[in-house]
């Protein structure tokens, strides 16, 4: 038995056919089961419509930074585990 290259027996054509809108379409279902769901509605208007007066508060901001920081690693290592320490140990004490 000889090894067969994927050109013998598939058109590229298919293939990339196949992997270029197979995406989307999972995509579109998982979209249209996610909105079917119960509450969806409370979601999207809690998305769309924020609370601004709670949006400026302190404590949500320092909470969102801790949620991008961890990700924004190199020199700044330091400043994140302080932020993240702060967070933890002072901000949301359990």
């Amino acid at each position: 038995m000889e090894w067969t290259d994927v050109t013998d027996s598939v058109d590229w054509f298919q293939v990339v056919y196949v992997t270029a809108t197979l995406p989307y379409i999972l995509i579109f279902a998982f979209l249209i089961r996610a909105v079917t769901l119960d509450g969806s509605s409370d979601g999207i208007k809690r998305y769309v419509l924020p609370e601004w007066g709670q949006l400026i508060t302190f404590r949500v901001c320092i909470i969102s930074h801790c949620c991008i920081l961890p990700y924004n690693f190199g020199t700044k290592t330091g400043a994140t585990l302080m932020v993240n320490y702060f967070v933890e140990h002072i901000l949301l004490p359990r």
